[in-house]
């Protein structure tokens, strides 16, 4: 098994392969796109200037599986969201629910509940990933409380 890494948003699991989509909750349709030069398939794949990619859409019907993933770690006995990489180390997100401890460890507050900061990569433990799938409620929906599944 290879290691993906640390991984943030939402991916399609497609023909076996996974990829990193846009997926709007109530859609019927995932959006891959490729952000390179030259079409990978024109017979698939358009320019879409919003994205500033080359964009196809694929039906949920030929998806394996729709989720959203986040990576997590421990640092400095607190748990931190990763959100991005970045040459100076990883952004992370104070996940817990003392801003106490974000702001005696130097996060900066950046919203009312969100505190983050650049810490190395090296100093989190405990590093994990969790995959939420988005097409669980859609496939459950008509399941009542009899215990049909």
């Amino acid at each position: 098994m290879t290691y993906a890494g640390v991984r943030f948003g939402s991916f399609a699991v497609i023909d076996g392969t996974t990829y990193p989509v846009i997926f709007a909750p109530n859609s019927e349709r995932v959006v891959l796109r490729v952000a390179q030069a030259d079409n990978p398939d024109p017979a698939r794949y358009t320019w879409a200037e919003f994205y500033k990619a080359w964009v196809t859409e694929i039906p949920l019907s030929q998806c394996e599986r729709v989720y959203q993933a986040q990576s997590y770690g421990t640092w400095r006995g607190g748990l931190v969201a990763i959100e991005a990489v970045t040459p100076e180390g990883l952004r992370v997100r104070s996940a817990g629910n003392d801003g106490g401890w974000a702001e005696a460890n130097d996060f900066v507050q950046e919203n009312k509940y969100e505190f983050f900061r650049v810490v190395p990569a090296r100093e989190l433990v405990d590093v994990h990933e969790i995959q939420t799938d988005l097409l669980f409620a859609r496939e459950h929906a008509n399941d009542s409380f009899r215990g049909q599944s």
